[in-house]
């Protein structure tokens, strides 16, 4: 995908896994968000960060 300024994405589902959440990856010019159902993951290339987002209320998988 290309976005305004030059700046391009890329996005890859991996469905259906056996016993899993789905996994979400979505590549940009700047980073890279990849998701699993529970945990997002962040990683800033400019920056070399990473940040983890837990989305569940009690710490447990979606996924069950």
């Amino acid at each position: 995908m290309g976005f305004d300024g030059g700046m391009t994405a890329s996005f890859t589902l991996t469905a259906f896994p056996p016993l899993e959440n789905c996994h979400t990856k979505i590549f940009s010019t700047c980073g890279q968000l990849a998701g699993d159902g529970r945990l997002i993951d962040v990683h800033d290339f400019r920056t070399q960060t990473r940040t983890v987002h837990d989305t569940s209320l009690d710490g447990s998988s979606a996924a069950g």
